[in-house]
């Protein structure tokens, strides 16, 4: 004798798969279909290089997250570079830091930092080598933008 639990769960088998009946239960296949893409949330970031030096690509380190747009490798003086990273899923935040070398692939590093949680207090940073100044500006929440800015220090 079936169990109310199990004919429970047939009838909401037949009602939403349209199975005829228990033996078609034991062939049928419910595929996994992909939750919503959008990620919940991401940090698109904008590098501003008003040095005398161009800045190479050093290192890209996502704690989590997945970068859906990456930095250049080069950012010329004066010129800007912009990436985009983003929560891979949803309840999930986006976390790491891209580091460039200052006027050589062997040069003094500028790092740029940036945290956006799923929960708690996002967190933004960087770090410029002697001679230089680094700044950044932080706007939004669940979809942050930053911009990070890299100068000569002027010396008085």
């Amino acid at each position: 004798m079936t169990t109310p639990r199990r004919i429970t769960i047939a009838a909401l088998a037949i009602a939403f798969f349209g199975c005829s009946g228990p033996q078609d239960l034991s062939r049928m296949t419910i595929r996994s279909q992909k939750t919503d893409d959008h990620a919940t949330r991401s940090v698109h970031a904008r590098v501003r290089n008003t040095t005398t030096a161009a800045l190479y690509l050093h290192n890209v380190d996502l704690k989590t997250g997945v970068m859906k747009t990456p930095p250049p490798p080069t950012i010329e003086p004066g010129g800007s570079g912009e990436f985009l990273a983003e929560s891979a899923g949803t309840s999930a935040g986006v976390e790491g830091s891209v580091d460039y070398r200052v006027g050589s692939a062997a040069g003094p590093r500028a790092d740029f930092y940036f945290d956006n949680p799923y929960r708690g207090d996002s967190t933004v940073g960087c770090s410029a080598p002697s001679g230089y100044t680094a700044t950044h500006e932080w706007r939004g929440d669940e979809n942050a933008r930053v911009t990070y800015t890299l100068r000569d220090r002027k010396v008085d």
